[in-house]
């Protein structure tokens, strides 16, 4: 979809900004209408010129060519509208401001909570337009292997040995008391249904943030501190009410955790809409139905909030028709729904034949996202106004979509290697600047 001759040059150059993120931001008339609602000129400007990694407020300024004075009110308005994120570095006491990506970040921020000063229910319907009714921004958000979230088996839907073998950070409950900062959100997907006239059956205050990024939120009043034992009841709630448990894509410092339906969740909607699988990574868990004893109720077909399980017909040793469940290993997501839908008990869970890879860190994922996506170069060469990084960061990126480069990535062993590299230069870039100290939402 070409770009509108109406559209502002300011937004325009925000869009391309954001598209040059893993996540990315496919031009479209909805987006530009967003980002119109969202951004005044001034902090589109300030924005689009804003480096890739948490940045100072003196190298922002170097960037964008806006005085100090006037540039930190500006970016601290902006973290209270969820445009940008703060942090602060304890060991030098700077604070950093990193601009949000489209998801998971100023789409999701925008409505977590209710605001009367910007028009929720036109942006619920241009969310809507952009990320269901069109295909790019979905296709472009789940086209690598590694995503912004994974699923976090049910945890009672494992056996005590099950349960007793599963690491820390593939436990929603590990995950929750391994934080002192604690918040609850709204749920942007079920709010963003509620304002489009077709509301959720499922709660609305469910969703989480955990560590930095609940700190993040609760300072600028987009959730609600929580405590512990608040977040726990919300996990067995959700888990009986067969919401989907899908965590931050990390192993440590994992950010938050959503309760996802089928019927709202964006990240499942990609499966759901667009036909999209595994927009989420998967647990290290399957669901494996027991042939013999199923009773063909339909139970965790009906459950299952992505159609991964049908109901196939087969004839018994007696000569009877019967239907039993199957599941489509394509699609599933082991996140465990079926085994609590499952009456008769003859759904388990199963380890998968070959362990999910999660990125240690969040510097991790976004490398690894970068690479898969075409947007390493980006990353490593953010500087617009110079003509040496606009070149080094279109040459990267050519390289890398070159056959043999794309064919070496395949291997799980030069990868991993790669992406050690690319880890440290990203991780000395922000030493330099100061930003490695910084608690990162």
């Amino acid at each position: 979809m070409s770009e509108q001759p109406k559209v502002k040059v300011v937004y325009r150059r925000l869009r391309k900004r954001l598209d040059r993120m893993p996540v990315g931001a496919p031009r479209s008339r909805s987006l530009f209408e967003i980002l119109s609602i969202l951004f005044s000129e001034e902090e589109a400007a300030v924005a689009a010129k804003m480096p890739q990694k948490p940045a100072s407020v003196d190298k922002i300024s170097r960037y964008t060519g806006v005085d100090e004075s006037a540039l930190r009110p500006m970016l601290e308005k902006m973290a209270d509208k969820g445009l940008v994120m703060d942090m602060l570095n304890p060991d030098n006491g700077k604070t950093y401001y990193l601009l949000a990506p489209t998801v998971v970040g100023f789409f999701e921020f925008s409505l977590m909570t209710k605001r009367d000063d910007i028009d929720q229910k036109k942006l619920a319907q241009l969310f809507h337009e952009y990320m269901f009714e069109e295909k790019e921004f979905g296709h472009n958000v789940f086209r690598g292997r590694t995503q912004l979230g994974r699923a976090l088996v049910h945890e009672t839907a494992l056996t005590d040995e099950q349960r007793a073998g599963i690491l820390p950070y593939e436990s929603a409950t590990a995950v929750v008391e391994a934080h002192e900062t604690r918040a609850i959100t709204m749920c942007y997907c079920r709010h963003k249904g509620a304002l489009t006239d077709e509301p959720c059956e499922f709660p609305l205050d469910i969703c989480m943030s955990i560590g930095d990024g609940a700190d993040y939120l609760i300072r600028h009043k987009l959730a609600r501190a929580a405590s512990k034992t608040e977040m726990l009841e919300k996990l067995a709630q959700a888990r009986e009410l067969g919401l989907v448990q899908m965590g931050d894509n990390v192993k440590e410092n994992v950010g938050f955790i959503c309760n996802c339906c089928g019927c709202h969740c964006g990240v499942l909607g990609g499966t759901n809409v667009h036909g999209i699988p595994f927009t989420m990574n998967t647990s290290n868990f399957i669901a494996a139905p027991d042939a013999d004893a199923c009773k063909g109720c339909g139970l965790c077909a009906q459950r299952c909030p992505i159609s991964a399980i049908s109901m196939q017909e087969y004839t018994r040793a007696d000569g009877k028709v019967r239907q039993r469940a199957v599941v489509d290993e394509k699609f599933c997501l082991g996140c465990g729904v079926c085994v609590g839908a499952c009456k008769p008990g003859c759904m388990r869970m199963e380890p998968r034949p070959a362990r999910v890879i999660t990125p240690e860190n969040t510097i991790e994922r976004v490398v690894s996202m970068a690479l898969e996506r075409g947007s390493l170069g980006a990353l490593m060469f953010d500087d617009e106004s110079r003509t040496d990084q606009r070149f080094m960061r279109r040459f990267v990126n050519a390289v890398l979509t070159l056959p043999p480069a794309r064919q070496a990535m395949l291997n799980d062993t030069l990868r991993s290697r790669f992406l050690s590299f690319m880890m440290k230069q990203v991780a000395s870039g922000a030493a330099k600047s100061g930003a490695d100290g910084a608690h990162k939402p």
